[in-house]
Protein backbone atom coordinates (compact mmCIF):
# COMPACT_ATOMS: atom_id res chain seq x y z
CA UNK A 1 0.00 0.00 0.00
CA UNK A 2 2.74 2.48 0.98
CA UNK A 3 4.75 1.60 -2.10
CA UNK A 4 1.70 2.13 -4.32
CA UNK A 5 1.04 5.53 -2.73
CA UNK A 6 4.70 6.46 -3.11
CA UNK A 7 4.62 5.46 -6.78
CA UNK A 8 1.51 7.57 -7.38
CA UNK A 9 3.15 10.50 -5.62
CA UNK A 10 6.27 9.97 -7.70
CA UNK A 11 4.22 10.04 -10.90
CA UNK A 12 2.44 13.21 -9.76
CA UNK A 13 5.79 14.80 -9.01
CA UNK A 14 7.16 13.80 -12.42
CA UNK A 15 4.10 15.25 -14.18
CA UNK A 16 4.38 18.44 -12.14
CA UNK A 17 8.07 18.77 -12.96
CA UNK A 18 7.40 18.18 -16.66
CA UNK A 19 4.67 20.86 -16.70
CA UNK A 20 6.96 23.31 -14.90
CA UNK A 21 9.91 22.60 -17.18
CA UNK A 22 7.74 23.07 -20.26
CA UNK A 23 6.42 26.41 -18.95
CA UNK A 24 9.93 27.62 -18.21
CA UNK A 25 11.48 26.21 -21.42
CA UNK A 26 14.00 24.25 -19.38
CA UNK A 27 13.93 21.43 -21.90
CA UNK A 28 15.17 23.73 -24.68
CA UNK A 29 18.27 24.86 -22.79
CA UNK A 30 20.33 21.76 -23.42
CA UNK A 31 23.80 22.16 -24.94
CA UNK A 32 24.11 21.98 -28.70
CA UNK A 33 24.39 18.38 -29.83
CA UNK A 34 22.83 16.92 -26.70
CA UNK A 35 19.54 15.93 -28.40
CA UNK A 36 21.58 14.12 -31.07
CA UNK A 37 23.60 12.30 -28.39
CA UNK A 38 20.37 11.27 -26.65
CA UNK A 39 18.92 9.97 -29.91
CA UNK A 40 22.10 8.04 -30.76
CA UNK A 41 22.16 6.46 -27.31
CA UNK A 42 18.55 5.27 -27.47
CA UNK A 43 19.00 4.01 -31.05
CA UNK A 44 22.09 2.04 -30.01
CA UNK A 45 20.38 0.53 -26.95
CA UNK A 46 17.29 -0.43 -28.96
CA UNK A 47 19.43 -1.98 -31.68
CA UNK A 48 21.46 -4.02 -29.21
CA UNK A 49 18.33 -5.21 -27.39
CA UNK A 50 16.58 -6.17 -30.62
CA UNK A 51 19.68 -8.22 -31.48
CA UNK A 52 19.29 -10.12 -28.21
CA UNK A 53 22.14 -8.50 -26.27
CA UNK A 54 22.01 -7.97 -22.52
CA UNK A 55 22.77 -4.49 -21.21
CA UNK A 56 23.55 -3.29 -17.70
CA UNK A 57 24.57 0.16 -16.50
CA UNK A 58 27.38 1.24 -14.19
CA UNK A 59 26.88 4.15 -11.80
CA UNK A 60 23.71 5.19 -10.02
CA UNK A 61 24.67 8.86 -9.78
CA UNK A 62 22.39 11.82 -10.44
CA UNK A 63 23.92 12.74 -13.78
CA UNK A 64 23.44 9.21 -15.11
CA UNK A 65 19.85 9.22 -13.92
CA UNK A 66 19.32 12.57 -15.64
CA UNK A 67 20.80 11.26 -18.89
CA UNK A 68 18.64 8.14 -18.85
CA UNK A 69 15.38 9.90 -18.00
CA UNK A 70 15.90 12.85 -20.35
CA UNK A 71 16.92 10.58 -23.24
CA UNK A 72 13.89 8.34 -23.10
CA UNK A 73 15.82 5.25 -22.05
CA UNK A 74 13.28 2.72 -20.78
CA UNK A 75 13.43 0.03 -18.14
CA UNK A 76 13.32 -2.49 -20.96
CA UNK A 77 16.66 -1.22 -22.26
CA UNK A 78 18.61 -2.13 -19.10
CA UNK A 79 18.68 -5.39 -17.17
CA UNK A 80 20.17 -3.88 -14.01
CA UNK A 81 22.48 -1.17 -12.67
CA UNK A 82 25.64 -1.67 -10.60
CA UNK A 83 27.32 0.77 -8.26
CA UNK A 84 30.18 0.53 -5.72
CA UNK A 85 28.23 2.43 -3.07
CA UNK A 86 26.76 -0.20 -0.73
CA UNK A 87 24.05 2.24 0.38
CA UNK A 88 22.53 2.11 -3.11
CA UNK A 89 22.40 -1.69 -3.34
CA UNK A 90 18.86 -3.05 -3.17
CA UNK A 91 17.41 0.28 -4.28
CA UNK A 92 16.14 1.34 -7.70
CA UNK A 93 17.11 3.95 -10.28
CA UNK A 94 14.72 6.90 -10.13
CA UNK A 95 12.33 6.99 -13.06
CA UNK A 96 13.31 3.65 -14.56
CA UNK A 97 12.90 1.61 -11.38
CA UNK A 98 15.82 -0.60 -12.49
CA UNK A 99 17.40 -2.48 -9.56
CA UNK A 100 20.86 -1.46 -8.31
CA UNK A 101 23.36 -4.17 -7.32
CA UNK A 102 27.02 -4.49 -6.33
CA UNK A 103 29.60 -4.31 -9.13
CA UNK A 104 30.43 -8.00 -8.67
CA UNK A 105 27.21 -8.75 -10.51
CA UNK A 106 28.97 -7.85 -13.77
CA UNK A 107 31.11 -10.96 -13.38
CA UNK A 108 28.27 -13.27 -12.35
CA UNK A 109 25.69 -12.08 -14.92
CA UNK A 110 28.21 -11.10 -17.63
CA UNK A 111 26.04 -8.69 -19.62
CA UNK A 112 27.16 -8.16 -23.21
CA UNK A 113 27.35 -4.38 -22.71
CA UNK A 114 27.58 -1.99 -19.77
CA UNK A 115 26.38 1.59 -20.20
CA UNK A 116 28.83 3.79 -18.31
CA UNK A 117 26.75 6.39 -16.47
CA UNK A 118 29.75 7.80 -14.60
CA UNK A 119 31.60 8.68 -17.79
CA UNK A 120 33.89 11.16 -16.02
CA UNK A 121 35.45 8.17 -14.20
CA UNK A 122 35.79 6.07 -17.36
CA UNK A 123 39.47 5.19 -16.92
CA UNK A 124 39.15 4.30 -13.25
CA UNK A 125 36.00 2.21 -13.74
CA UNK A 126 37.34 0.32 -16.73
CA UNK A 127 40.54 -0.49 -14.82
CA UNK A 128 38.49 -1.71 -11.86
CA UNK A 129 36.40 -3.84 -14.20
CA UNK A 130 39.34 -5.21 -16.21
CA UNK A 131 38.26 -8.80 -15.52
CA UNK A 132 34.81 -8.12 -17.02
CA UNK A 133 36.47 -6.44 -20.02
CA UNK A 134 38.97 -9.28 -20.52
CA UNK A 135 36.09 -11.79 -20.55
CA UNK A 136 34.61 -10.09 -23.61
CA UNK A 137 32.55 -7.40 -21.92
CA UNK A 138 32.08 -4.04 -23.59
CA UNK A 139 31.38 -0.58 -22.22
CA UNK A 140 29.11 1.97 -23.87
CA UNK A 141 30.48 5.44 -23.13
CA UNK A 142 27.75 8.01 -23.82
CA UNK A 143 29.67 11.28 -23.36
CA UNK A 144 31.24 13.24 -25.06
CA UNK A 145 29.99 11.02 -27.89
CA UNK A 146 28.43 7.59 -27.90
CA UNK A 147 31.19 5.01 -28.30
CA UNK A 148 31.89 1.38 -27.43
CA UNK A 149 35.03 0.32 -25.58
CA UNK A 150 36.13 -3.31 -25.71
CA UNK A 151 39.32 -4.94 -24.48
CA UNK A 152 41.18 -4.44 -27.76
CA UNK A 153 40.33 -0.73 -28.11
CA UNK A 154 41.09 -0.11 -24.41
CA UNK A 155 44.51 -1.80 -24.63
CA UNK A 156 45.44 0.01 -27.85
CA UNK A 157 44.40 3.37 -26.33
CA UNK A 158 46.49 2.68 -23.23
CA UNK A 159 49.65 1.95 -25.21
Amino acid sequence: MAQSRRLRCSRCWQKSLLRASTRRSITTRSPAGFPQLQSELVTLLEGLRSSGHSIAAYGAAAKGTTLLNSSGVLREHLDFVVDRNVHKHGRYMPGLQTPIYATERLLTERPDYVLLLAWNFKGEIIQQQSEYLSQGGRFIVPVPEVSIVDNRSWLSAAS
